[in-house]
């Protein structure tokens, strides 16, 4: 296995396609390279332990479903978080839920794990408010905003996930981050 993980994603895709062994090594590596960014997006969009650990394991289990089926995928990273997004969106339809992000263990790991938001904010505290204060966001606005800073995708990678265009996405994000702004500043937080 440890020959594989100098392989790239496509190739890795490609063995998945073989027959064990090998196939299980590729999915263990492509398991391991993205593992930690799936599970903080299912916390992020569920707000909730057992649902988050479903939805990941769901996205997982399409995802190997997918490569059985020979389904092409260009990206993985956008495949498995457009693939988390349209599970949770299914799920929420079904079950009519809309979910707060209010559980202190989502926030904890929300905090600890995510050094991309660390780079962004001077202090876990403010972290924690801007955090917080995404929950005023509607939900379209919400997502944009954890895909682009949470997840790292440009507006092109979320406008796929979202079909949306790209630049409906960046005046998204920029109104989202805008509101939020505004709110910290109207609870002199900001």
């Amino acid at each position: 296995m440890n020959e594989l993980t100098k392989y790239e994603d496509n190739e890795l895709l490609v063995l998945m396609r073989d027959k064990e062994p090998l196939c299980q090594h590729a999915f263990e590596v492509l398991w391991y390279r993205y593992s930690n960014r799936l599970r903080q997006y299912c916390l992020l969009k569920t707000g909730n332990r057992e649902e988050s650990e479903d939805l990941f394991q769901n996205t997982w289990i399409e995802f190997y479903k997918s490569k059985r089926k020979r389904i092409k995928i260009t990206s993985l990273k956008n495949y498995l978080l457009s693939t988390a997004y349209f599970l949770n969106c299914q799920k929420l339809k079904s079950n009519k839920i809309n979910y707060q992000n209010t559980d202190p263990f989502v926030i904890d790991r929300f905090i600890d794990d995510s050094s991309n938001f660390e780079e962004h904010f001077e202090n876990q505290d403010l972290l924690l408010k801007f955090y917080l204060s995404i929950n005023i966001l509607d939900e379209p606005s919400k997502e944009c905003l954890i895909l682009r800073w949470n997840s790292e995708l440009t507006y092109q990678e979320i406008a796929t996930i979202l079909n949306d265009t790209p630049e409906a996405v960046r005046k998204r994000c920029c109104r989202a981050m805008d509101e939020i702004s505004t709110y910290l500043d109207s609870i002199n937080l900001g």
